[in-house]
């Protein structure tokens, strides 16, 4: 529960972040600051309303135009100023951004639905991801303080990195046990967030002969073995 929790916060910060940056020169005060926050955290974290009744459209880029449509019209009632061509932009951006590319590279999505039913993703943050929790929660505190469009542009860049880094060490330690294992045939190899512990990788590979489950360090290239056997045959 408490991974879902964060998870769905961080949907709604990454979502009110995105609108906060695009719609920024359009408010004029504080209490537009805020509507605009708010509907931006409404549209990254809208996809899950149709998880309620069981289908995954929500998270399609198929539907993002339409959800960021929906979120544009409760908008419009409460800030006519911002032009109606500019808000739908800015929700259907945070849907993308927001939670389709969220769970991407969280617990998967399948982007295609309904053309297409596979699930893709690139695993590099887990639902409990502090680091990005407490970067985009102080950003969202101090915003409101200075009410300054720089604050959310450094927090979404410290954010940017932040992944960037995740992104580049999962890919290292992916080539290291492909080269590692470059004499077998491999068969599987999964790479993901370490459980229980932040800044490491676990992992599971599998060749025509062996099961190897191990971690490794995101800022490292070392490698450790927790669990070798041969595969029955």
């Amino acid at each position: 529960m408490l991974g879902d929790g964060i998870h769905g916060m961080l949907h709604f910060l990454i979502g009110a972040a995105v609108v906060s940056l695009l719609l920024y020169g359009k408010c004029g005060s504080r209490r537009e600051l805020v509507i605009v926050f708010l509907f931006g955290g409404i549209a990254g974290v809208f996809p899950d309303v149709t998880k309620l009744f069981g289908d995954l459209y929500g998270h399609s880029l198929m539907s993002a135009p339409l959800m960021g449509l929906s979120v544009a019209l409760g908008f419009r009632i409460l800030m006519r100023k911002v032009p109606f061509l500019q808000a739908w932009g800015a929700f259907a951006a945070a849907v993308i951004i927001g939670h389709i590319f969220i769970d991407l590279i969280g617990n998967g999505v399948a982007p295609f639905y309904p053309f297409e039913k596979s699930e893709y993703d690139f695993h590099i943050i887990s639902r409990l991801d502090v680091v990005m929790l407490l970067t985009l929660l102080a950003t969202a505190v101090v915003f409101f303080i200075t009410c300054r469009r720089a604050i959310v542009l450094s927090g979404v860049m410290i954010i940017c990195i932040y992944l960037g880094i995740l992104s580049v060490s999962k890919v290292q330690l992916e080539q290291l046990l492909h080269t590692e294992y470059s004499e077998n045939d491999i068969e599987l190899l999964i790479t993901y967030p370490r459980s229980g512990a932040w800044g490491g990788w676990d992992f599971q590979l599998r060749t025509d002969e062996t099961w190897i489950n191990g971690h490794s360090p995101v800022l490292g290239r070392d490698v450790h073995i927790e669990s070798e056997r041969d595969v029955e045959t």
